[in-house]
């Protein structure tokens, strides 16, 4: 199925009320979950959480890890509400919002660089990826986590149907967009090759045939 492209910047009230109610606690658990698997025995001082949406992550990983997070979104209608978020839960020492357009460009390296279903919505994924480089540096932890396009629309349709049953027509449709709009992992290979990023590329499949997300990780040896 060929990509079909949705907004980049999530920028209109409607699109962000979906997003501010999309936060999955399994969703932050499998975060976790992953960081320790792949990074066991560390602490992520310094911390780029790339496009946040309404910063739900990185509140979730703030509370439970020794990092100071740069939340870092091109919407400021979505970190009005990160704003809001990081407030309430009395974290404003630990994590910065930075209302920043990908590709940005500042005077600061990371010892960690994430991003949550972030990816599919760049027209240019190349723009993705050279911000993650410029912001890195030796051993730089990366971890990305996204949905895989599935092989058509009948199958992004089922997906929607039995994963977001119950939610709204909004997030459903939105569900829906984003499937469409995200890359298969080939695409997410030549992508890194492009850009000569050794990272790991590692899909876990669902029950849906040519239904998976993919997460990409590793630790820059390099840096930028």
């Amino acid at each position: 199925m060929k990509r079909i492209p949705e907004h980049q910047l999530i920028d209109d009230k409607k699109s962000v009320k979906v997003l501010a109610e999309s936060f999955d606690r399994r969703e932050a658990d499998f975060l976790v979950s992953k960081l320790e698997e792949y990074f066991p025995g560390n602490d992520y001082l310094e911390t780029l959480d790339l496009c946040c949406g309404t910063g739900d992550f990185a509140i979730f990983l703030a509370d439970k890890k020794l990092v100071n997070i740069d939340a870092v979104d091109g919407s400021p209608l979505v970190l009005e509400v990160a704003k809001e978020n990081i407030v309430k839960a009395g974290l404003g020492n630990k994590i910065t919002i930075k209302n920043l357009y990908v590709p940005f460009l500042i005077d600061k390296k990371y010892d960690l660089i994430y991003s949550l279903s972030s990816l599919h919505h760049f027209h240019n994924p190349r723009d993705f990826w050279i911000t993650i480089k410029n912001h890195s540096k030796e051993k730089t932890k990366v971890l990305i986590i996204d949905t895989h396009r599935p092989s058509n629309e009948k199958i992004a349709k089922a997906i929607v149907e039995h994963y977001e049953h119950g939610e709204s027509k909004d997030h459903q449709k939105e569900a829906y967009n984003s499937l469409l709009a995200s890359f298969e992992i080939k695409e997410v290979v030549n992508q890194l090759n492009e850009l000569d990023l050794d990272l790991n590329v590692e899909e876990i499949k669902t029950k849906f045939d040519g239904f998976s997300i993919f997460v990409v990780w590793g630790e820059l040896q390099n840096g930028s």
